[in-house]
């Protein structure tokens, strides 16, 4: 009889499972360190914790951290390929229920929806995952006699067919089809299940089928005996069910709450505690909670190391922390993107149907302007270029409420219309000249812009009808506006329900548009911060210096369950009973909605654990139905009070004592300003309150102010920072004519060249190219991780081994085309030899196996750009020079850019002939982004081809035909050359001059303007700006320099598809 494969179970916290993990998984290599191994992880974060963890501990191959949709999508993905199957678009289980709803309305007896009641077919939805996931079939829910289980059975059963029928798989599809795999071909790879309290009955029977034929080990987040753990019980009696053996886990190092954790909700009491480890805030309502919590994290021992608040479900608290942090200036991480319908760009798309439908009224149409930033749309933009307005033109525009002040009450088109008509007549009778009448005609033609594309979209259609009209009206009339791509990858995903709905009303198709935007959109990638914002599910598995948790009050930690209205609590335990009545105390096949007690207590307890040294609760006195009502403190706080042997109470809250409890006041504290302020202003205030005399003060107190030194010009300095749509000199307007004449010399490119790759700097961020400029002034660079290679390493890499390997091909007179297989493989190799030598050298390498995995996937993508680019066809280019230099290059601009004179000086990577005698410049680019279509220049950051072009038409034969190309070398740019005609170049040579013109208008006046985007990460000079620079620039969004430099960045920009990001 076969032995079966061992199975260990380790329960512990998680600060000693995460030890444990790189032992295991050494023993599981069975001699062999390249066997593949699977860690089965409870949410991404926690994969990224691990992975750091085990990478301090040594190299590892073979060894795949995965989700269990993960595991479901690797298992089961070839399958659901093979049979043409797709997954199912963003709301389509909603909209597939709606269908069946309407369909099936005749013979459904109790779940028939009622008239009016919207989210019904949302909740159906939720209830069918549910019963999938539990692996409930229409036959078991035939057998159980009850109506609403009879409506239920048609439902399901018409949902799955209906679903197979247009060719679709949902999550639990994919988990099924995963199961049915594993199960008949068992693999032999040992699998690790971290950090899991439960499962629902198919992760279950995936996860039994991979541990049935390969060693298994399961870590699970408990400690045995502990009331606040009971929620991982059925957990453990199914692990151990399975066939999974205790072992021990060695309790060395025990955080502060370990003892209070294991007394918590249980009689028992007198747990111990470090005076400092427990405070708590009681703050008079949520705002001024977050604001508090805020206070101790920053002054809480040990505060260089990592805080983090962990907020109660909901995206309430989150948003008040980010917002509260980022008033404070103090850097967060928000571990969850903000929903698309929220963004600015969702909700001008979710508002642009509503405008006509509501008759334009006058407040959502100045909204939708100045939201939609509809100055800079291409319609609008091509309205201003064909009428050949001015500057003042295009500074009004960017105020609607000025130009339609003067306009009586209007509704409707008509209405509009002749609110317009009569203010006109009026001006003509008072003989208003034209510079008045402008403004007015400007925002007709904006209304008339927009009555235009809304009444082209559709009333009744199918929703791709509807999606792509709603596509072109929202690219017409909106400009870059934040959360406009996501929006608009949304929009197609609605658009792919055609099968499940059918034709639509608009206002129907709006509801399920809205329904794919309620989805995080992509926010910028992850960096460090002080401050880590995450939901009590999303921290399990993570660790933290200082833990803050808010909300300990009644009703919103713990927070009251709720039932599923369609299939109710009491019918779920009668289902469990019948489906599985031998199963007592292991996990049960569908979940009780209702009873979150456990679940709430078991949270409480891992964010306790999640504290190495600190933890902060907060209480908000009030907030409940009305911002003056009162809450009583959570039942937690009270049990927590109680393992603590804390016994009484004081106006509703444990007698902790004032150690650990604080109770803010409702007005300023002038000790807690003074001891410990978490900004400026708080600082000025408890300065300006020692001065006050302890009595009320008088009227007339505030003089106090303009005598404390220094506070006018700090308060001017601050107006100044954040005044919407007015740049000034914190913001890089450079007004001093000494600083100017000072740095004219090294900033003027009419009188010292500037580098060409510092030209697109300055399109990307004019104060980024400033601070570079100064001398005294270095950019503060972080050194590089050990184990991976950031961008500028890789990128030198590649143009070193392209540079070494074209070289050799200009000295042999060949093109990479012409060589036979041999020669060419080995040139490859020699040039990425070579290059990695150089780096070597240089003292650029990194650890020795990431270094030689780094070499190997260099080589590999050189050569696999090198074969599609010139080798898949016949050969026709040769190289002329390599890594060619050019200084003090004289452009002639237009006469608009003041004398008209640019220098500029540059370096190009390949200079190229073909066998017909046309010339091109090449340019490398090893990241993954690509030129636009609609926009080849990128308002100013893909210039360096254009500029390689005016060099060669000086070097050249007169006449040469002179083109460029962009070389995108890695893998995941798709190894290929995106290729620019002599004719395209000369085409966008005005818009080139343009953009000259404007950089050399701004170097004259100083207009060095910030504009933060994601590129913010990668900048040395980001301390200077502050953390609230996004914020502050988007407050300026329509200032005239910002203006000036979006319409040079617009203008002449050709018609046609967007370009996918490489």
């Amino acid at each position: 009889m076969a032995v079966a494969p061992p199975k260990e179970l380790y329960v512990a916290s998680f600060h000693r499972l995460e030890a444990l993990v790189g032992g295991l998984l050494r023993r599981m290599e069975g001699g062999d360190p390249f066997r593949a191994r699977r860690v089965l992880v409870i949410s991404n974060l926690v994969r990224d914790r691990l992975q750091e963890r085990l990478a301090r501990e040594g190299a590892w191959a073979g060894v795949d951290f995965l989700t269990p949709l993960d595991l479901a999508r690797e298992i089961a993905g070839p399958r659901v390929r093979r049979a043409g199957l797709r997954p199912l678009p963003p709301g389509g289980d909603a909209a597939l229920a709606s269908r069946l709803l309407r369909e099936n309305a005749g013979r459904l007896r109790r779940l028939r929806p009622p008239e009016g009641i919207p989210g019904y077919d949302e909740a159906l939805a939720a209830t069918l995952a549910d019963l999938r996931e539990a692996g409930v079939s229409p036959a078991d829910l035939q057998r159980a006699g009850d109506d609403s289980l009879r409506d239920l059975a048609l439902l399901l059963d018409a949902y799955e067919a209906r679903l197979a029928s247009f060719g679709f798989y949902d999550e639990p599809g994919l988990l099924r089809a995963a199961c049915g795999e594993a199960e008949a071909s068992p693999q032999d790879i040992p699998t690790l299940l971290y950090g899991f309290a439960d499962l629902n009955a198919l992760q279950r029977r995936l996860v039994e089928a991979c541990c049935r034929s390969a060693p298994a080990a399961a870590l699970v987040p408990a400690e045995e005996g502990a009331p606040a753990c009971a929620f991982v019980r059925p957990m453990l009696a199914w692990l151990r069910a399975l066939g999974f053996t205790d072992r021990k886990v060695e309790k060395d190092g025990e955080r502060p709450f370990a003892e209070a954790g294991r007394a918590l909700f249980s009689a028992e009491g007198g747990a111990s505690l470090a005076g400092d480890a427990l405070r708590i805030v009681s703050a008079p309502a949520p705002g001024r909670e977050a604001f508090e919590l805020v206070r101790e994290l920053l002054y809480s021992p040990g505060g260089s190391r990592e805080a983090a608040v962990l907020v109660p479900g909901g995206e309430g608290y989150a948003s008040l922390f980010e917002e509260t942090c980022r008033s404070l200036g103090v850097e967060a991480r928000a571990e969850r993107g903000v929903s698309l319908d929220r963004t600015p760009a969702g909700r001008a798309l979710l508002g642009m149907p509503l405008l006509r439908e509501r008759g334009y009224p006058r407040a959502e149409v100045l909204r939708f302007l100045d939201e939609g930033s509809f100055a800079a749309s291409a319609s609008f933009l091509e309205w201003r270029t064909a009428k050949g307005s001015g500057e003042e033109d295009s500074c009004l525009a960017s105020r609607w409420e000025v130009l339609s002040r003067r306009l009586p009450y209007a509704n409707g088109e008509d209405g509009w219309r002749r609110a317009i008509d009569r203010a006109k007549e009026e001006e003509a009778s008072a003989s208003v000249g034209a510079r008045r009448a402008s403004p007015l005609r400007t925002f007709e033609a904006a209304l008339n812009i927009l009555f235009t594309h809304l009444r082209a979209l559709p009333a009744r259609a199918l929703p791709s009808v509807h999606a792509e009209a709603a596509k072109r009206a929202f690219e017409a009339l909106t400009g870059e506006i934040e959360g406009k791509e996501g929006v608009l990858a949304a929009l197609e995903g609605a658009g792919r329900l055609d099968p499940f709905l059918g034709e639509v009303e608009g206002a129907e198709f709006r509801r399920w548009a809205a329904l794919a935007l309620e989805r995080p959109g992509g926010g910028e990638p992850p960096k460090a911060a002080r401050v880590r914002i995450l939901s009590l599910q999303g921290a399990r598995g993570l660790s933290f210096g200082t833990v803050a948790i808010p909300g300990l009050a009644e009703g919103l930690f713990p927070a009251h369950g709720r039932e599923d209205p369609l299939l109710a609590d009491d019918l779920r335990r009668r289902l469990n009973g019948r489906l599985a009545p031998e199963e007592k105390g292991l996990p049960p096949r569908l979940a009780l909605k209702g009873e979150r007690m456990a679940e709430a207590r078991y949270l409480f307890w891992l964010a306790l654990q999640s504290a190495g040294r600190r933890v902060v609760l907060g209480v908000p006195r009030a907030g409940g139905d009305g911002e003056r009502s009162e809450r009583a403190s959570s039942l937690f706080l009270h049990h927590l009070a109680s393992a603590l042997g804390i016994a009484g109470e004081d106006e509703g809250l444990p007698r902790f004592g004032a150690d650990i409890l604080r109770i803010a006041a409702p007005g300023l504290e002038k000790e807690t300003l003074r001891r410990r302020p978490v900004s400026a202003l708080e600082g000025d205030l408890a300065a300006l309150a020692a001065l006050l005399p302890p009595a009320r003060a008088e009227r007339g107190a505030l003089a106090h102010l303009g005598a404390a030194p220094g506070f006018a010009r700090r308060r001017q300095a601050l107006d100044d920072r954040w005044r919407p749509n007015v740049l000034t000199v914190h913001d890089g307007m450079l007004e001093d004519p000494d600083l100017l004449e000072r740095l004219r010399g090294p900033l003027h490119p009419s009188r010292a060249a500037v580098a060409v790759t510092r030209l697109e700097r300055f399109f990307q961020c004019p104060y980024q190219f400033l601070l570079g400029s100064l001398p005294e002034l270095d950019a503060a660079e972080a050194p590089g991780p050990p184990l991976d290679a950031d961008g500028l390493l890789r990128g030198s890499l590649f143009h070193a081994a392209l540079e070494r390997f074209f070289r050799s091909l200009k000295d042999r007179g060949a093109g990479p085309g012409e060589m036979a297989e041999e020669e060419f493989h080995g040139a490859v190799s020699a040039a990425a030899a070579g290059a990695f030598e150089e780096a070597e050298e240089a003292g650029s390498a990194l650890l020795p196996l990431p270094w030689r995995l780094l070499r190997a996937s260099v080589e590999r993508q050189l050569e696999g750009f090198l074969r599609s680019a010139y080798r898949s066809g016949p050969p026709a280019w040769r190289p002329v020079e390599v890594e060619g230099k050019f200084k003090d290059l004289a452009l002639a601009l237009p006469p608009e850019a003041g004398d008209g004179r640019l220098l500029v000086s540059g370096r190009y990577d390949l200079l190229e002939r073909s066998a017909e005698g046309e010339y091109r410049f090449v340019d490398f680019k090893s990241g993954r982004t690509a030129p636009k279509k609609k926009d080849p220049l990128g308002g100013g950051l893909w210039l360096q081809p254009h500029l390689y072009v005016r060099r060669g038409e000086g070097m050249l034969e007169p006449g040469a035909r002179i083109g460029a190309a962009y070389a995108f070398v890695a893998e995941g740019a798709g190894y290929r050359l995106s290729g620019l005609s002599p004719e395209e170049m000369a085409r966008l040579r005005p818009q080139v001059d343009r953009l000259l013109a404007l950089f050399l208008r701004s170097a004259e006046a100083g207009v060095f303007f910030p504009l933060p985007s994601s590129a913010c990460g990668h900048c040395g000079f980001i301390e200077v700006c502050g953390p609230e620079r996004g914020p502050r620039a988007r407050r300026k969004a329509e200032a005239a320099g910002r203006q000036a430099l979006r319409m040079a960045q617009a203008a002449g920009e050709p018609d046609g598809p967007e370009e996918e990001e490489a």
